[in-house]
């Protein structure tokens, strides 16, 4: 494990983690302090599509991502990777039945292994062992972070994209943290959620219910005979008319009626 003078050493290397089984990814995830070993968890993937979707966004340093798994193994995605001109190490996890699969990798230059189950140990000494690799990479790979750049601004990207996308779908029901981490810009649900907090100055959920709110106000103006139930599906929430009817009092300080029939009660 690096210590805390070791991590200060150098930059902390971006980790994308890859595995079709979601306990063992959000085991994976959950359990292990990666800022120890110096590197920063941006995201998890469930398959290889997603995968190199997220690379070519937010191409990683490090990628740990299982071989054996649906549509596409894990060779064949880091095949694409290289491909795609992903400079990341990977590191391969694979069972002992599968270690054809690391043979294969082998093939591709991949010299990193763990054997399923691995443990936090086997887990640290590869990472340190990349790290050292990375660390010879050219300067050029690694440049030196601006001072002034702040955390918000380096995540603004893809932050912009969450906010586009949020205004102009406001009336998908499905809309919260977890599928946009997943579905829109295939990140850590923790990191899109601090990374958005930091870009905007609010929580993700408080964006989504006050751009909800602010557009059924819209739709309630008096001379617009809008329906309520309608207003709530227009909105992502028809699902739930009553939720709909609260979080508006909650925002605006009136019922949805009463706004609509002129109340003006603004919090």
């Amino acid at each position: 494990m690096r210590s805390g003078a070791e991590k200060g050493a150098g930059p902390m290397l971006d980790l994308l983690l890859v595995d079709d089984e979601k306990d063992v990814l959000e085991a994976m995830a959950g359990t292990i302090k990666w800022e120890n070993y110096g590197v920063r968890l941006t995201g998890t993937c469930e398959n290889a599509i997603e995968a190199l979707r997220f690379m070519e966004v937010s191409p990683p340093d490090i990628v740990i991502t299982d071989v054996k798994m649906p549509v596409m193994d894990g060779i064949e995605m880091i095949k694409q990777a290289k491909e795609m001109g992903i400079k990341a190490e990977f590191v391969i996890l694979s069972g002992f039945s599968e270690f054809e699969f690391a043979q294969r990798a082998m093939s591709f230059g991949i010299r990193y292994y763990l054997l399923k189950p691995c443990g936090e140990k086997e887990l640290g000494e590869v990472l340190e062992r990349v790290q050292k690799d990375c660390a010879k990479r050219p300067r050029a790979a690694f440049p030196a972070p601006d001072p002034e750049a702040s955390a918000p601004q380096k995540s603004q990207h893809f932050v912009d994209e969450i906010i586009e996308y949020v205004n102009q779908n406001l009336s998908d029901s499905r809309l919260s943290l977890k599928w946009i981490a997943n579905n829109l810009v295939f990140r850590n649900e923790d990191y899109v959620g601090k990374a958005f907090a930091a870009h905007t100055g609010e929580n993700f959920l408080t964006y989504l219910n006050r751009r909800r709110i602010q557009r059924a106000k819209e739709l309630l103006e008096p001379g617009k005979d809008n329906k309520i139930y309608a207003v709530a599906e227009e909105i992502g929430l028809g699902h739930n008319p009553r939720y709909f009817s609260k979080l508006f009092k909650k925002y605006v300080g009136c019922s949805p009626r009463e706004y609509q029939a002129g109340k003006r009660l603004q919090k």
